[in-house]
């Protein structure tokens, strides 16, 4: 946990009930307050999403949580990464670079999201599944297992990966050409 001198937020008393992926019991959230500039337009005062405690966003970097995106568990927000809208990660998740997670996304489990990679729409990302370098995930697709894509690749729609599917390269699967 950082020095309080070197805190980019404080947890502030607005609070939700999350009740994370597999659970049954629900946890207390607090929302954040930013306590110096994080990133371009995030100054301080602005009111952040909601984490359950710090372990969730790390206070170095440019990492920051925002909107209504919630953050609970072991899960974390780490180096420069940005989660918002109403996106929600939970378990040991993480979301970690330049990585951007936002829209009705769930990232839960053990899933990674990672370098500048970007995951969006109604997206579920989980268990052991990662998502990396500038791959792209969109609309409703959905990852399980150890579901991997990366480099370039983009997938979307309503696709559904698992059990070691690895999509590399410049593969674009259920997305339509830009």
């Amino acid at each position: 946990m950082a020095r309080p001198a070197d805190k980019k937020y404080e947890l502030t008393q607005e609070t939700v009930e999350f009740i994370e992926v597999g659970e049954v019991a629900s946890r207390t959230l607090f929302r954040i307050k930013a306590l110096r500039e994080v990133r371009p337009g995030v100054l301080a005062g602005a009111l952040g999403g909601f984490v359950e405690s710090e372990w969730n966003l790390s206070h170095d970097g440019l990492a920051w949580v925002d909107d209504e995106a919630q953050v609970s568990g072991r899960a974390s927000v780490a180096e420069d990464a940005w989660v918002y809208d109403n996106a929600q990660i939970s378990g040991r998740a993480s979301v970690r670079g330049n990585a951007r997670v936002h829209g009705k996304v769930q990232l839960g489990f053990s899933a990674k999201v990672d370098g500048n990679a970007r995951v969006y729409g109604n997206a579920r990302i989980l268990f052991n599944a990662r998502v990396s370098g500038n791959a792209e995930v969109c609309g409703s697709a959905l990852m399980t297992a150890n579901a991997r894509v990366r480099d370039n690749a983009r997938v979307g729609g309503d696709v559904k990966l698992g059990s070691d599917v690895d999509i590399g390269g410049s593969a674009n699967v259920g997305v339509p050409d830009k």
